[in-house]
This record gives C-alpha cells, sequence and structure tokens, in this order.
C-alpha cells in the first residue's frame, strides 16, 4: 500500500498522450508552408524520374549513372586530385618553363596519359557536379535537415570552379594567358 507521499507507477507515454492537444482540434497544426515554384519542381522530378525509369529499362538500378551522381562525383574527384598531384613530377612552375614543360610530354607517353586523364576527369567532374546539384534541387533535397549538405555542396561546387578556372592558367599558354586577362579585368570593374 503506498504512503501519501509516494506516487503510483505512472506511464510516461500515457502521460504525453494527454497533455498534447488532440489531432481533431482546429489550429493544433499550421498548414504546410506553400513551395514557391511547385510545379517546376514537380515537372523537373517527373522528367528525373521518366529518365531513370527509361535507363532501367536495359541497366539494374545498382548500374544507373543518372541515381548514382553523388558517388560518381567523388570518384571524379578522387581521380582528378590524384592526377593533378602526379602532374606535379614533370610540370616546372615558372613563366618561363610551364608552357614546354607539358607540351614536351607525348601524347603516349605514361605523362600524357596521366594529363589526359586529368584533364577529362577535371571536366567530367564538373558536368556530373553540377548534374547532381539539378538533380538534387528538382528532388527538394535542399530544406529542413538538407540544408547544411545543400550548402556544403554548393560550397564545394564553388572552390571546384575556382581550382578548375586557376588550373587552366597553369599551363600558361595562349588560352591561358587570354583567361588570366579577362579575369583581371573582371576584378578591376570591382570596387
Amino acid at each position: 500500500m503506498p504512503t501519501p507521499h509516494q506516487h503510483p507507477d505512472v506511464d510516461c507515454e500515457v502521460l504525453a498522450d494527454m497533455l498534447e492537444p488532440s489531432p481533431d482540434a482546429t489550429g493544433s497544426r499550421p498548414p504546410p508552408s506553400p513551395t514557391r515554384a511547385a510545379r517546376l519542381f514537380v515537372f523537373m522530378d517527373r522528367v528525373g524520374t521518366m529518365l531513370d525509369t527509361l535507363l532501367e529499362r536495359w541497366l539494374p538500378r545498382s548500374l544507373n549513372p543518372l541515381s548514382q551522381l553523388g558517388p560518381a562525383v567523388n570518384a571524379m574527384l578522387i581521380l582528378a586530385v590524384a592526377s593533378g598531384a602526379l602532374m606535379l613530377i614533370w610540370y616546372s612552375p615558372s613563366v618561363q618553363l610551364a608552357w614546354y614543360s607539358l607540351a614536351d610530354l607525348g601524347a603516349l607517353s605514361f605523362g600524357g596519359i596521366v594529363r589526359s586523364v586529368h584533364r577529362y576527369s577535371s571536366d567530367l567532374l564538373m558536368l556530373l557536379v553540377l548534374a547532381h546539384a539539378v538533380r538534387m534541387f528538382a528532388a527538394r533535397k535542399f530544406a529542413d535537415a538538407r540544408w547544411l549538405a545543400w550548402v556544403s555542396g554548393i560550397a564545394m561546387l564553388a572552390l571546384v570552379w575556382f581550382i578548375g578556372w586557376t588550373g587552366y592558367w597553369l599551363v600558361w599558354d595562349v588560352r591561358a594567358q587570354l583567361l588570366a586577362l579577362d579575369s583581371i579585368r573582371v576584378l578591376d570593374v570591382l570596387p
């Protein structure tokens, strides 16, 4: 027999259910906020789903490139960084020798193959990052709990773009010189 100062055992879930407002009560939950451009999101998501369905007629889901964009971006990033680090074996970072150090690489030499791998993996990286960003945006995976992943992904896109932009300068050929001069002209416009 419990004493007057002791409370009988109370089920916490029962208490929590008694304290919450009933779901039938008016005004207990606010209506969902309207999404701007909801029709555009639905259309883009349907197009992505249709492309997935079309590809999965011939490929299993694990080999569908559109459903593997995130891992493909990571693979291209690793390949571009590794091949870029290997390029440092042949690259001479001086204004006078930069172009010659890369122009002397033969197309079929190991250095030429590494240079080609670096070039095409970097280009494919940018393409895949943009495709992945569009796919995630269309699926509305940028709000609520995923905002940090979205913001860090946009920061990574800017970083990869900046590294690629300055990577063109390292060759120091005519294209790189024009790119550098145009970049400086753009920066001269800023106050």
